[in-house]
């Protein structure tokens, strides 16, 4: 199969550019595949435990202390 590229432009003594690097290979060359971010259903859960444990604690100083 062959390859097209376009020919390089000479410098002096024969030497040629190099092709410029693409700016975009490297950084995705450091991604990795998984979840966007923390998982939200973990934090809402862990909410609304917090906020049970929350009124079971006033409801229980409202009963100690009385109307």
């Amino acid at each position: 199969m062959a390859v097209f590229t376009a020919p390089r432009p000479v410098i002096a003594k024969g030497k040629t550019y190099s092709k410029p690097r693409n700016p975009l290979v490297a950084p995705s060359l450091f991604r990795r595949a998984g979840c966007h971010g923390s998982p939200v259903q973990g934090q809402r859960q862990q909410t609304k435990q917090l906020l049970r444990f929350e009124l079971k604690q006033l409801a229980k100083s409202i009963d100690d202390n009385g109307p």
